[in-house]
């Protein structure tokens, strides 16, 4: 199921007709290396933030800006984050 949220996530963040398959595996390299650094300094991490972070990156370098729907982001991940801890 959590794989299936993930798509769903995936579609509304980013423009799919953009996505290529060289992104997502450059978006899946950025995720681990992110979460193999956080884990060497021994920070708290998330791997699903990770793989957002690490796909919006890739497909914001390979697509442009056009490829990231920005306003979906800040509406869905980086407004809700403070909220979600503060509550």
């Amino acid at each position: 199921m959590e794989h299936v949220t993930f798509l769903v996530v995936v579609v509304i963040i980013v423009d799919d007709k953009l996505v290529t398959p060289p992104m997502v595996f450059a978006g899946l390299i950025g995720a681990i290396l992110w979460n193999l650094l956080t884990w060497l300094f021994g920070l708290p991490s998330s791997s699903s933030h990770a793989l957002f972070g690490g796909l919006i990156g890739a497909v914001w370098v390979g697509a442009g800006m056009r490829g990231v729907h920005f306003d979906t982001v800040l509406q869905k991940i980086l407004i809700p984050a403070p909220a979600r801890r503060s509550g």
